[in-house]
């Protein structure tokens, strides 16, 4: 949003790709996504097939009985056009990750690979991915975020016992929305956080003012990840670790 201005923007650069695909291609579509859902007419998608995944059954490919696991994901796929159901126990983290499983589904299902092939993914370095360190579990999701991937990394979060920490700088490149983005974060950690580092930049404000409004006192603004991360080295704890950090990658 920093750069593109608005998330219409962003939506149609990459329907570009779409735009100048060849005839017979196969595209496949977040179709929960109304900018994605709305304009799609509007690229050369005639002759091309198109594969329409999300959460409801107005989709193709779609789920049921979803199951957000601090460990994994569970849920029922389904498959319209080969009336296919299947359970998926998958170690992949993250609510926002079943578009992921989805779209990896209907990419394999289309080259006649095995579909079951989806249970044996796991998470990607620095994305959601579960940590040990000394005696606290790192949920190490610092590569990149956006609200929604924020939102569902709290949601793991909230799923585990014991004393929960988040390190973060908030969401970075939010552009003219960064203030409603990042007060939006700011209230689910009041919600879920027993305490917050925040890395001090441009957000630290807005986290202020909904941390203060709150009355939640648990929260310090550090100047970069290595001062929090020495404070909280050595305590028992789950620590989430979210966004745009890269000096966590120097941590073994």
């Amino acid at each position: 949003l920093e750069t593109m201005k608005s998330v219409y923007n962003i939506v149609s650069e990459k329907m570009n790709i779409i735009k100048f695909m060849k005839k017979n291609g196969l595209i496949i579509i977040n179709n929960d996504n109304e900018l994605i859902r709305n304009n799609i007419n509007k690229y050369n998608v005639n002759k091309n097939k198109i594969i329409k995944i999300g959460f409801t059954n107005i989709n193709d490919v779609y789920t049921n009985d979803i199951n957000v696991k601090k460990d994994g994901l569970e849920f029922t796929l389904v498959d319209k056009n080969t009336k296919e159901e299947k359970m998926v126990k998958s170690k992949i983290i993250g609510r926002h990750n079943i578009y992921n499983l989805l779209i990896t589904y209907s990419v394999i299902k289309y080259f006649n690979v095995n579909t079951n092939k989806i249970n044996e993914l796991e998470n990607t370095e620095n994305r959601l991915e579960v940590k040990k360190y000394n005696k606290m579990v790192i949920l190490n999701d610092s590569y990149n975020s956006n609200i929604k991937g924020f939102l569902n990394a709290l949601e793991i979060l909230s799923l585990y016992n014991g004393e929960k920490y988040i390190i973060t700088p908030g969401i970075v490149e939010g552009g003219k929305l960064g203030n409603e983005i990042n007060s939006i974060i700011a209230l689910k950690i009041t919600e879920i956080c027993d305490f917050c580092y925040v890395i001090d930049n441009k957000n630290a404000s807005f986290f202020i003012k909904i941390f203060n409004e709150k009355n939640y006192k648990k929260y310090e603004i550090k100047k970069d990840f290595i001062s929090a991360f020495n404070d909280v080295k050595d305590k028992e704890i789950v620590l989430l670790i979210e966004n745009d950090l890269t000096d966590f990658y120097y941590i073994k």
